[in-house]
This record gives structure tokens, sequence and C-alpha cells, in this order.
């Protein structure tokens, strides 16, 4: 059996703490163990600064149009079903942008 020797101490709201004893009971374990299991099975997917940027970038090109139309919304006083249409997909690309980016490996 592997001696641990290292301890932490961890410090959570009522709402972490609770959230970790339910999904431990839910798995069967006590905390520490269940807390190990995490650390064992999670995987943070590390990205560069430039693909931040990237993304920043890209979702800012289309923000400005979507500003544009706000804009011309805002001085005529009224919106046409082109400029909602418009909107919407713009923003669903912006969704998918994001969607993309995050479902990709580093």
């Amino acid at each position: 059996m592997l001696k641990r020797q290292k301890q932490i101490s961890l410090r959570l709201t009522e709402q972490e703490y609770a959230l970790l004893c339910k999904k431990a009971k839910a798995a069967y374990l006590k905390r520490e163990p269940y807390v190990r299991h995490i650390l064992d099975e999670c995987q943070i997917v590390v990205r560069r600064p430039d693909e931040y940027l990237q993304l920043a970038a890209d979702i800012s090109v289309v923000g400005k149009r979507i500003n544009e139309i706000a804009h011309t919304v805002n001085s005529n006083w009224y919106v046409t079903e082109a400029q909602m249409n418009e909107l919407q997909m713009l923003l669903e690309e912006i969704l998918q942008m994001v969607k993309t980016w995050t479902q990709r490996p580093a």
C-alpha cells in the first residue's frame, strides 16, 4: 500500500462542500478517495495564449458587424427582418467558433 506523506488543506464554500459530499456518495467513495480519483482522471487542456488571441480576434470581427447593425437599429428606431436574421446568424457563428475551439485538442 502506498504511504501518503503529503497533506493539503482545501477551503470550500458550503455549496462546494455539499457538492463534493454528494458526488463522492454517488460514486460510493469517501471524500478523500473521490478527490484522488478526480486528480487521477482529470485532464486539463492547456492552451497557448496565441490561440486565445486568435479566437478573440475572430469573435471581434463578428462582433463589429453586430455592433454596426445595432448602431443602425438605434439610429432608425426599428429593425428589419433581414437585420434580425443576420444578427441571429452572426450570434450562431460566434457560438460555433467557441464550441469548435473548446472541443478541439490542445
